[in-house]
């Protein structure tokens, strides 16, 4: 708790540490450039020499004010990873929890969004985006697109059929026969 700190009551409402203005001042400038879940904020103001009773008042007033809402802020952050980044729902949820967003939260957001957009479709879209910039044979591309979806987080399954959806099935019997044709590899 930083030094000087007393205790006042509230109108009523109860005790409320002496450094709570301060506290919600910093956490309203550590909010400015982006939302941020309440988790994050109260580590913040912890971090930043608050005790962990006044980061807890700083984090109940933001939220009365409607300032802070980890429900709101899942559900943006879902949509803007899913839908406009075209990350896979897996990557999008563990990096929410760990953002301190509660499992319940994410699972909701990603329900909601995904009512529409399922895993291959936001592939399909992450794939469409990056495929005019792969250059060279269809198993090579392939390959490329298959990459770059794994790194975004979707599974083995997911990534067949995106690729077979904007590659079409040539692309994939193409590469299963070249695979086919150079026989196992040697370690």
């Amino acid at each position: 708790m930083k030094e000087g700190v007393s205790l006042e009551t509230d109108g009523g409402y109860g005790i409320v540490p002496g450094d709570l203005p301060e506290a919600t001042d910093a956490a309203m400038r550590y909010l400015a450039p982006s939302a941020r879940s309440c988790w994050e904020v109260r580590r913040h103001l912890v971090a930043k020499g608050f005790g962990e009773d006044v980061a807890a008042a700083a984090e109940a007033r933001l939220l009365d004010l409607g300032i802070l809402d980890d429900r709101e802020f899942t559900r943006n952050a879902v949509e803007s990873a899913v839908l406009r980044r075209h990350e896979a729902p897996a990557k999008v949820q563990l990096a929410l929890q760990a953002k301190g967003v509660a499992r319940e939260l994410v699972a909701d957001a990603l329900a909601e969004i995904l009512m529409d957009e399922g895993n291959v479709d936001g592939a399909v879209a992450a794939g469409a985006l990056r495929l005019p910039s792969l250059h060279g044979p269809p198993l090579a591309i392939r390959r490329k697109l298959g990459a770059y979806l794994a790194r975004r987080g979707y599974e083995a399954e997911v990534i067949d059929e995106a690729c077979s959806r904007l590659l079409g099935e040539f692309a994939a019997d193409e590469a299963d026969d070249q695979a086919a044709r150079a026989g196992p590899r040697a370690p």
